[in-house]
């Protein structure tokens, strides 16, 4: 049957097939994962400098973070992947702390100081070179018209390929990016510029500081860009792209304002950041990826010709700018605080992205596609292979495999049916508590049914966590005993994709 059913009193009794499946995926979060840093020292600041020319091969930085000692400690432990840590410095104040280094496995670096770290404020140095990634993953350089680039695309956990941080979503914290160009190069990152000068050929653009971003949100790009301006929003907003494409962003530019406001009108709530960048990407793995106020797009989902583009091309702006866009509430300003709960960010962003797209550009119908997309992530869900949405997942698992089917469409799906289970205000009060209460923080998926469970007076947990915690569709079978209906409520179970599953 369809994952919308038509009765929501099958819920509770659905939820009750998942208790032990509820109990034992608890009890393994629970268990240490030998991969994460722990949180006994913690970092609350990071500045980082980069010397960088998207013609050479490689390029250099620095970094200078603020820690928090939490409790009294030997060594304390962060990312930094493949590059030379050309100096690592751990300072209280003024005074040096002697320390060692040693590296590990998944990038970790372990730093052992020679006596106890007490509790309290340090600061770490490091300054390292890396070579820029050559396949569209990390910070990587990109040749297009003759020109080079650099970028950066960093989810889930890549930015520790790119400059030493903590790594981990839940590590939220303000950034503040400085980089050094040629003079013929601009830049950009998750900030407007605070400061820029020009100095015997090189340009140093100092940007703000950012709010909290996790570090796979962090943004930075260098090249002979061109750029137009998006008029019409709440905050000043471009159109990037590589030299010479200039003329295939006004489409863009002209679609992104009514999507911006459709979604600050829903949420109750202004975006979130200083600025807004659209950035065009020659090489892209994704189709968009929602960089904090610095979203990349594969070059071909953002620029399109007016005088010669398809109706299915169009769309294609529409709705992934539209998903993006939601992310910056959902995902960006509210994070997952570890990757079990992608789901968070990703059936959200569908969802609330088509929602939009219904919004502002209603000729697409694009009920109609969600009711495809459902059939496709059950045909899915439907396998003895398939996975639960919302499952433990370690810091040395190949995170990339949760994007998914399951994690965008089959989560858009449960969200749109617990919408029309609650009611469309309802459920939307509930988010906008939710996003009000998390607001530059992190938070799981409890924490969303707590304000879906305060706004509609019911537990919506125990109903929503029935179809995250548990792999399959559920199935309803009903039997006719005599010629007059009985009470019995119909068994529920797990359909197959077929019968040979025997499930």
């Amino acid at each position: 049957m369809h994952l919308v059913v038509s009765s929501i009193d099958v819920f509770p009794r659905f939820a009750s097939l998942a208790a032990s499946a509820l109990m034992t995926s608890t009890a393994l979060a629970a268990a240490q994962d030998p991969a994460r840093l722990g949180t006994v020292v913690t970092p609350s600041f990071e500045a980082m400098h980069f010397d960088l020319d998207a013609d050479q091969k490689a390029y250099s930085g620095s970094a200078s973070i603020e820690l928090e000692v939490h409790a009294a400690t030997n060594s304390f432990r962060f990312h930094a992947r493949d590059m030379k840590l050309e100096r690592v410095a751990l300072r209280r104040g003024h005074a040096a702390i002697p320390t060692t280094m040693r590296r590990g496995d998944l990038g970790i670096v372990t730093v052992e100081a020679k006596a106890p770290l007490a509790p309290g404020p340090y600061t770490l140095e490091v300054d390292f070179t890396n070579d820029f990634n050559t396949r569209a993953s990390s910070f990587y350089r990109v040749v297009a018209g003759g020109h080079a680039y650099a970028f950066t695309d960093f989810e889930p956990d890549d930015a520790r390929g790119a400059f030493p941080c903590w790594d981990e979503p839940s590590f939220k914290i303000p950034w503040q990016i400085t980089v050094a160009i040629p003079e013929a190069h601009r830049a950009y990152s998750n900030t407007l510029a605070e400061k820029e000068t020009v100095t015997n050929g090189r340009r140093t653009v100092i940007f703000h500081r950012t709010r909290p971003l996790p570090s796979y949100l962090v943004a930075i790009g260098a090249g002979p860009f061109d750029a137009i301006p998006i008029a019409g929003l709440s905050v000043p907003g471009r159109a990037v792209m590589v030299h010479g494409s200039a003329p295939l962003g006004h489409v863009a530019a002209q679609e992104t304002p009514p999507i911006l406001e459709a979604l600050e009108r829903w949420f109750d709530r202004k975006y979130p950041y200083d600025k807004l960048d659209l950035i065009a990407v020659p090489e892209f793995t994704a189709g968009a990826m929602e960089n904090a106020a610095a979203i990349t797009f594969r070059e071909t989902r953002l620029l399109l010709d007016p005088k010669t583009m398809s109706p299915s091309q169009r769309l294609g702006l529409i709705s992934t700018t539209a998903h993006e866009l939601s992310h910056m509430w959902f995902g960006d300003l509210v994070t997952l605080a570890w990757w079990d709960d992608l789901w968070l960010n990703e059936s959200f962003a569908s969802w609330m992205g088509d929602k939009i797209t219904n919004q502002v550009a209603p000729e697409f119908h694009v009920a109609n596609d969600q009711v495809t997309s459902a059939d496709r992530a059950m045909v899915t869900d439907a396998r003895l292979t398939t996975r639960a949405i919302r499952a433990r997942q370690l810091a040395s698992d190949n995170l990339s495999q949760l994007f998914d089917v399951l994690s965008y469409q089959k989560g858009q799906a449960v969200l749109g049916m617990l919408e029309r289970w609650l009611g469309p205000e309802t459920f939307r009060a509930g988010v906008r508590g939710y996003i009000a209460a998390h607001a530059f923080g992190n938070a799981t998926a409890a924490d969303l049914w707590t304000a879906l469970s305060k706004a509609a007076g019911r537990d919506v947990g125990a109903v929503a966590g029935s179809f995250l915690e548990q792999p399959g569709v559920p199935i309803v079978t009903v039997e006719v005993v005599g010629e007059t209906p009985g009470a019995a409520a119909p068994p529920i179970g797990r359909g197959c994709a077929s019968r040979s599953d025997g499930c």
